[in-house]
C-alpha cells in the first residue's frame, strides 16, 4: 500500500494496482475504516472513507441468521407468526430501521436453509405488499388476507393478534409468578 507523508500526517492511499485489495490492508485497520486523501479537486480537498471488512467480522449476519433459524424452526413447530421485534429480540439482537437487520437474517436463511419458513417473521403492523412472496406463503398455510383500508397494494392479515406468539409475559402475570 502506498503511504504519503504530506505536512507530516501519514496517510493511507491507493495500493499498486490502483483499488484497494484486501490483503493491502490489514485487520486491524480494515476493522476500523481508511481515510483516503484523494487530493484537491478545484482547489477543496477531498476525503474519501473507504470500510473494509475483514472476513471475521462478515460471519455476524451468519450468526444471526443461525439464532433467527432456531426462532422460526419454533415458530413452525407452534403454527404461529411472529413480529420482526420479537423474532429479532428472542434471537438475541434489535431487528433495526424498519426491520433491517432481520430481513438481512431471513434474506440468509431463505438462501442457505429454504425448508424452513421465514415467512411466518412478519412486519410489526401486520401489514405487507400484496404481490409479495411471502403473501402467497401466508395464503397457502391457511392465513386469511385482506386489502388494507384505502390501499389496494398493501394486504393485512386477518386476526392478526390471534395468530401472533409472544415470548414476553405480561408485567401483572410475571409478578403474579413471581409471588
Amino acid at each position: 500500500m502506498r503511504r504519503s507523508n504530506v505536512d507530516g500526517v501519514e496517510r493511507q492511499g491507493i495500493g499498486a494496482r490502483g483499488r484497494f485489495e484486501p490483503e493491502d490492508v490489514t485487520p486491524s485497520v480494515a476493522s476500523l475504516g481508511i481515510m483516503i486523501d484523494t487530493g484537491t479537486m478545484g482547489g477543496v480537498r477531498a476525503i474519501a472513507h473507504l470500510r473494509i471488512v475483514p472476513r471475521e467480522m462478515k460471519q455476524m449476519a451468519s450468526i444471526r441468521a443461525e439464532a433467527v433459524a432456531e426462532v422460526l424452526w419454533e415458530l413452525k413447530r407452534l403454527e404461529k407468526l411472529a413480529t420482526f421485534t420479537e423474532v429479532a429480540e428472542r434471537a438475541g439482537f434489535k431487528p433495526g430501521v424498519n426491520g433491517k437487520n432481520l430481513a438481512t437474517c431471513l434474506d440468509t436463511i431463505r438462501r442457505d436453509w429454504p425448508h424452513l419458513q421465514w415467512w411466518r417473521a412478519v412486519n410489526d403492523d401486520g401489514r405487507l405488499p400484496a404481490d409479495c412472496e411471502q403473501a402467497t406463503f401466508l395464503k397457502s398455510a391457511g392465513y386469511e388476507l385482506s386489502a388494507a383500508a384505502g390501499r389496494k397494494t398493501i394486504l393485512e392479515i386477518v386476526g392478526y393478534d390471534g395468530h401472533l406468539i409472544s415470548w414476553k409475559m405480561d408485567e401483572p402475570a410475571a409478578a403474579a409468578a413471581v409471588t
